[in-house]
């Protein structure tokens, strides 16, 4: 049984990771019919959408890539509700 990473992390794990930043997304209607999303920390990323709900969706399928470009570019990610996706270095 293999195990689907990214950026060197399981899958499930970025999902899971995901759905926890999510909670703690900011979302209000910027004006009738368009919301916009985001979370506090994660500098550069934000969604939006007709709705809450689609925005807060949109936000939930675009962490997994910006994790995956934080990390490649040497960066950080914040620690959110007890995950730590921030891989010490090999040396």
């Amino acid at each position: 049984m293999s195990v689907e990473m990214i950026a060197g992390i399981p899958e499930r794990l970025l999902h899971d990771y995901a759905e926890a930043a999510v909670r703690h997304a900011r979302t209000h209607e910027i004006e009738p019919g368009e919301w916009f999303s985001e979370i506090v920390g994660f500098e550069g990323l934000w969604a939006d959408g007709s709705s809450r709900e689609m925005a807060e969706a949109d936000l939930l399928s675009a962490i997994p890539g910006w994790v995956e470009l934080r990390l490649s570019a040497g960066g950080d990610v914040p620690v959110i509700d007890g995950y730590d996706l921030n891989l010490p270095l090999a040396g």
